[in-house]
Parts: structure tokens; sequence; C-alpha cells
């Protein structure tokens, strides 16, 4: 596999110029930007501190709005309670320092994501370094715990393939900071790697005492029965969601049969996920491909699904082509994988120019001919921007936040309420459609692949076992 996959020499310096060059005021936006999620984090760890409810809009809204929110929003948090913890240690420390180490923990978390991508295909490590960080680019501009759960994901795909289940179950209770994806990653370890049966029990155990230790167990029973379904409802209308739920919903179905069918959903991508990852377990040899197959179809049935979300199928983009790369069709599906499209149709300027140079880099190595891999960026660049001046998406987020209300909520009142207020006022059909249309395709032509794959001849690759 030697020489496959690598971009030429003369695209890496330009890339290794262009990233130079952009880095810096790329860095600057980002520091000045607002940093919706990690503000939301920031914000529910202060409430635990005062030992308050963070899922309540009088917990976390005044603080939002100190921290640059408009007042007529409040930024819901909707992770479990076991999660709570790690938010309130970023609330001791000043908010801007603690996004500083917010930020350096993200990026640890991405180098050792690339590491365990390497470990687990062998790959050219610019291809899985510009891949990886290509998917992530949304979580850093808004200060995003995925790198942190999809580090937790990739580590338990090396050690369920190298059976070590103690290990394996350590990474994916890390994972499980956000279980509408690691619990597809459960379901497969516990069927595919019997030995993780037992660490799998005691992880979850352990996470259910942090949650009970973190917040008062009726906020538990609360988080579950209120929370979650609040939460759910008020995504419903969002155009950037991409779930399963949000498209129920826009096909027809009632805010709850969207949510009771999407749970339907994705245990059937789950389901057949599982089932192709077993097929190609017994062609390539390794049960970390049940695993990584289950997780990357269970997003196209998940709920709830953002952009960045996205990151948990190259897993098994990646594992294809390092497994057939000279198939034509799993270059090509990897390629659609890879590029962050909705990141591209929803951003212009230096946000939008960081991803060019891993572009080329992504494109070199797919193309091989450097002319063809520059058209190609050029081709994505240039049509992400026209797209991005047709859809209009921030232009409806805008409109809404300033139609809404300024008003007084009861002191019980969920932090979902103004949410729900605003996605249903900014709710972009042209954005929707386009989101997920991209999503799908790519999402989709990995699955198709996958299944087409999984029934092949069975050959394990020792080259990266």
């Amino acid at each position: 596999m030697k020489g496959r996959l690598r971009p030429s020499l003369p695209i890496a310096v330009i890339a290794a110029v262009l990233l130079c060059a952009i880095l810096p005021f790329y860095v600057r936006d980002l520091a000045g930007g607002f940093r919706i999620d990690f503000v939301a984090y920031w914000c529910a760890g202060s409430a635990i501190l005062r030992h308050q409810n963070p899922y309540l809009d009088a917990s976390v809204h005044s603080c939002n709005v100190d921290l640059g929110l408009m007042p007529k929003l409040t930024l819901p948090i909707a992770h479990p309670p076991y999660v709570m913890p790690v938010f309130a240690a970023l609330a001791v420390l000043p908010e801007k320092i603690s996004f500083a180490v917010w930020c350096a923990v993200l990026l640890v978390c991405f180098a050792a994501t690339v590491v365990a991508l390497r470990r687990l295909t062998r790959l050219d490590w610019m291809l899985v370094t510009a891949a990886t960080y290509l998917l992530l680019m949304p979580s850093f501009e808004f200060g995003q715990l995925v790198p942190i759960a999809l580090c937790g994901f990739c580590w338990a795909l090396v050690f369920v393939r190298d059976e070590r289940p103690w290990a394996a179950a350590a990474a994916l209770a890390v994972a499980a900071m956000l279980p509408n994806f690691a619990e597809a990653a459960w379901i497969a370890t516990f069927i595919c790697a019997p030995k993780s049966r037992l660490p799998l029990v005691a992880a979850g155990i352990a996470l259910v005492l942090i949650g009970i230790a973190a917040i008062h167990w009726p906020t538990i029973v609360e988080y579950v029965n209120a929370v979650l379904p609040a939460y759910g409802r008020s995504e419903l209308s969002a155009f950037w969601q991409l779930g399963s739920a949000a498209t129920l919903h826009a096909a027809g179905l009632s805010d709850t049969a969207a949510l009771r069918v999407a749970y339907v959903v994705l245990a059937a991508f789950v389901a057949a996920g599982i089932y192709a990852g077993l097929r190609l377990r017994d062609r390539f040899g390794g049960a970390h491909w049940v695993v990584a197959a289950a997780v990357a179809f269970g997003i196209v049935g998940s709920p709830y699904v953002h952009e960045s979300d996205i990151v948990f199928a190259l897993p098994l983009a990646l594992l294809l082509l390092a497994s057939l790369p000279d198939s034509k069709i799993v270059r090509a599906a990897a390629f659609i994988v890879v590029v962050p499209w909705q990141h591209l149709t929803n951003d212009v300027g230096v946000q939008a120019a960081m991803a060019v140079p891993f572009l080329l880099v992504l494109a070199a190595a797919f193309f091989s001919r450097p002319l063809v891999a520059a058209a190609a960026v050029a081709a994505i660049s240039l049509s992400s921007l026209a797209l991005y001046r047709v859809l209009g998406s921030a232009d409806a987020q805008m409109a809404a936040a300033q139609s809404l209300p300024v008003r007084v909520l009861d002191p019980n009142a969920l932090a979902e309420v103004r949410w729900t207020e605003f996605t249903e006022n900014s709710h972009s059909v042209k954005g929707a459609l386009a989101y997920r249309l991209f999503a799908y395709v790519a999402l989709g032509s990995l699955i198709a692949v996958t299944f087409l794959e999984a029934g092949g001849e069975k050959r394990p690759l020792r080259s990266i076992a």
C-alpha cells in the first residue's frame, strides 16, 4: 500500500503555505466569534456550581446574555447528567481563559484521533489529518465537544480490534458524551465482542453514578421525561438539523410521531450497520468493523444530527479506503464523505478559506494529478460560495432572532422554550433542503459502498490489522 493515496510534494508544500497564510486570520476570527456551544457548556457548569438545575431557562439565561447572546434567546443543554461535571470544571475558570483551555483540550483530542485512525488504517498521515480536521471545523468554531467524543470512539475501535475490553469500555464511556452516536457503538460492541460485556456494564453503572453525584435524582428524572422530548421538539423545525426526526417532521408527521418513528428508523439503520459490519469482519478481520459500521449507519437514522456529527462516519470511510485503495467507487464515496459540504455552504471568508489547504491535500491524494486536484477544489469552493448566496440560511437565522419578543418566563420553564420559538421562526426550506441533500448523498454513498463491499471475497488484509 506504500505510495498510494498520498498527496504529491508540490501540492503538500502549496497547502502548507496557504495554511500558514490563512491561520493567523482564522485564529483571530475564532477568538472573536461567538462560541455558541461553549457558552452553553460554561453557563450550564456555572449553574451546577451554584447548585441550580442547568436545564432550566432561569438558571442559564442571564449567563448566556452576559456572554453575548441576544436577550431573546436561551441556549438549551441536552447533554446527559454524567457530562455535567465536565461543564462544571470549565466554569471554575473565567470564561475567556476557560475557552482557551477548552480549545487546547480539543486540539489534543484531534491529534489523538488522528493517531487512532492511523493505527486503524495505516493511511498517509496527511490524508488522515486533513480529513479529520475538515469534518471537525465547525466543532472548533463553536467550541463543541465533538472532538472529545470522537477521540473516545476512535480509540474504542482500536481497543476492540486489539481485544482490550476494559480499555474499549473506558473509551466508549468518553464517546458517551454524545449518546445519540455512542449508543450504536455500545450495542455493536456488546454484540460482537463478548469479552467487553462486563466492562461495558461496569462503565454504564459508573456513568449513572456520576450523573447522580452531579445533579439531584429528581433532575435526572426530569431530564429523561421532560428535557429530552422538549429538546427534540425544539429542533424539528431547525433548517440546520440533519436528523431523521426533522426530516420526518418535514414530511408531514406530527411532533410526537416524528420523534417516535425516528427511534424506529435509528434502530433499523443500526441493525443494518451491524449486519454489514459482520460481513466486513468476515472479509477483512476484526470486530472493529462492526462497531464502525453500526455508528456510521446510525448517523442516518439518528433523530438529532448536526453538521460536525458526520465525522463519526469517517472511521468506516477510511477503513474501506485502506482495505480497498484501488477501488474507484470506494474512493469516490470516501471523498464525498470527507468534504465538509454543510460547513462550506454556511460560511464564507476566512472560515471557509481555512478548508482550502486541507481540501487540496485530500484531492491530491484521491485524484493523484495536481491539476485535477486543483480543479476539484476550485469547483467545490465556487459551488459552495454560490449556494451560500442562494440559500440565505444566515439571513433566516438573524431575521428570526430579531423578530422574537423579549419576555419573562416561568421560573420552572425549560431552556428549550425560547429555543423552540427561534427555530420555528428561522425555518428555511431552501437551507434545510441543501443541508439534508448533501448529508444524505454523502452518507447514502457510504452505506451503498459498504453493502457492496460487504458481499465481496473474504481476504483479510494484514497491512491494516
